[in-house]
């Protein structure tokens, strides 16, 4: 295990548990206290954690929530679920694109099903889930700036090959969801890198948990009407539903 990677371990480590000691995670990784030190300094200069005495927590006013390590951790089973009812989307034949998402990565389960797929992408996981010979698809990878907290590739490349393409589906997730408002994200560029997808696609698929409906968001990405339909989970209450459908999407419950 490197560095890295004993970092990303640490994190989860203490996301799960909300705080570790320095024993702890000393006893845990195999290292030196100097070394756990070195990694919480750099995990708390990322933002991902606030040491205290003797040990470090979870940071909850920096980019723990925003991060690929702590969605990883989130709702699993509840995506799970949304994924597989939304694989009846994909179609034989198809042109998709996906987003950063750790809902939108468990549809690759059910990609093995279908056949002669062209799908785009700039979420790190789907690219090397895909390069494998079990998936009947051309894989098209969206590059740009690598961005560790989240997985993926970033900035105005990535931006600019969105913007070039044209795909039958796309599939992506936001952080909330306000019926009044639309889909929203915390950072303005993951917001920005979102509507160019939905305006990528004849038709786009939200796949949201039902924690982040009635919530919001800093920033916008598009109004529920400009989206195909989306899947949640439940429960949801019928006031709720009630909002969405009434702004025109097509709202699927599991």
């Amino acid at each position: 295990m490197n560095a890295n990677q004993r970092r990303d371990e640490i994190v989860r480590f203490i996301f799960k548990n909300t705080s570790a000691t320095i024993m702890e995670l000393t006893d845990t990784f195999k290292v030196s206290t100097i070394t756990i030190h070195r990694d919480l300094d750099i995990l708390e200069e990322q933002g991902y954690i606030q040491k205290i005495r003797g040990g470090a927590c979870v940071n909850s006013i920096g980019n723990f929530e925003k991060s690929y390590l702590y969605r990883s951790m989130q709702k699993v089973e509840e995506k799970k679920k949304i994924a597989a009812y939304a694989s009846q989307f994909i179609k034989d034949g198809s042109t998709i694109l996906l987003d950063n998402s750790t809902t939108v990565y468990y549809l690759l389960a059910y990609f093995q099903n279908v056949k002669n797929l062209t799908v785009f992408t700039y979420f790190q996981d789907v690219i090397e889930e895909l390069t494998k010979p079990n998936y009947d698809c051309k894989l098209f990878c969206l590059g740009g700036e690598y961005s560790r907290a989240h997985n993926c590739f970033i900035g105005p490349i990535v931006d600019r090959q969105l913007s070039q393409i044209h795909v039958d589906t796309a599939f992506m997730c936001s952080a909330a969801l306000d019926p009044s408002v639309g889909i929203m994200q915390h950072q303005i560029e993951e917001s920005n890198r979102k509507r160019l997808i939905i305006q990528a696609a004849d038709e786009t698929t939200l796949l949201i948990d039902n924690s982040k409906l009635m919530k919001r968001a800093l920033f916008s990405i598009a109004p529920l009407n400009s989206l195909t339909r989306m899947v949640t989970n439940k429960p949801v209450t019928q006031e709720v539903v009630s909002q969405i459908i009434g702004t025109g999407i097509e709202l699927h419950l599991v």
